[in-house]
């Protein structure tokens, strides 16, 4: 029983899955250095193998250990290769998961740098992905044991096993699960921070009132880097009731719709004796002015 794990070119010393390799490259070892055969046949899927006099069981009877090293390896080349990647989450905010998918595209990007085992005061990420001396992303790779302790968002948690398997089956567009579920840091109570209908509350003005309790606003919410028209108050105990989110998805149902010709007027939409006269794109629909 052969695995499909990779190995390192000789000559470019990048790694290759079986899947990518050919039998004119020569390559080596992950872990020894030796080097291995690639082997290719009409029925069995592509491998690499060591020699018979070698006593390395790397590709013949990887320990866990050696299935997370590959995978490490694996994504550092699938990010530095440039293709663009979709990593898919389906968060659990304590609420249960959510019936929809977060998508993220990451793509390695100009002055962009790849880390193997990058070091930090407080933790070490399998790999990270760097642009100078800020952190972009980090990755930690799942075999046996799920992360225990958080990390600086963004981040992600990778079955290394479905990663080596996904990516031997040459599957494109490549989309990989995140496996995490204590997506916590970009939820707020029943929902995730990144649902689009977060963009639907409105953006706090001076002397605003909050959507939900209706009195005036001393310290506003911070949603998606603007200040929104809700209370912290309100922000803080909704994590129990749940107004927020069922106001959100009425906002639709509530929105002024003033007529633009007599907006001084201030005739609502559809009680504007002028609707008839003007068209659609006469009508200025202002935004999220609430009942």
């Amino acid at each position: 029983m052969h695995f499909q794990l990779g190995a390192f070119d000789m000559l470019s010393n990048s790694f290759c899955l079986p899947c990518n390799a050919n039998k004119e490259s020569n390559y080596r070892c992950i872990e020894c250095s030796e080097k291995v055969k690639f082997c290719k046949g009409e029925i069995n899927k592509p491998y690499f193998s060591h020699y018979p006099k070698s006593k390395c069981t790397y590709y013949e009877h990887p320990s866990e250990s050696d299935i997370h090293k590959n995978a490490k390896y694996l994504l550092a080349n699938l990010l530095e290769s440039g293709i663009e990647i979709y990593f898919h989450r389906t968060p659990n905010c304590g609420f249960g998961k959510h019936e929809y998918k977060l998508i993220n595209n990451i793509k390695y990007g100009k002055y962009d740098e790849v880390k193997i085992e990058y070091k930090n005061d407080n933790y070490i990420a399998d790999v990270a992905l760097l642009n100078g001396s800020k952190i972009k992303y980090i990755f930690e790779i799942f075999v046996t044991h799920k992360t225990e302790k958080e990390r600086p968002e963004p981040w992600y948690e990778i079955d290394g096993k479905k990663l080596i398997d996904y990516c031997n089956n040459n599957v494109s567009p490549l989309r990989i699960e995140c496996i995490r579920t204590n997506i916590t840091k970009l939820c707020y109570g029943p929902f995730c921070l990144e649902e689009e209908c977060i963009n639907k509350i409105p953006i706090y003005k001076t002397n605003d009132k909050c959507l939900i309790c209706e009195k005036l606003i001393i310290k506003s919410i911070k949603i998606k880097d603007k200040e929104r028209k809700i209370c912290f108050n309100c922000y803080e105990k909704d994590i129990k009731y749940k107004k927020i989110r069922n106001f959100i998805y009425a906002i639709p149902n509530k929105v002024k719709i003033i007529c633009f010709k007599c907006k001084e007027e201030g005739h609502i939409l559809p009680k504007c004796p002028y609707t008839p006269k003007f068209s659609a794109n006469e009508i200025n629909y202002e935004d999220y002015n609430i009942y």
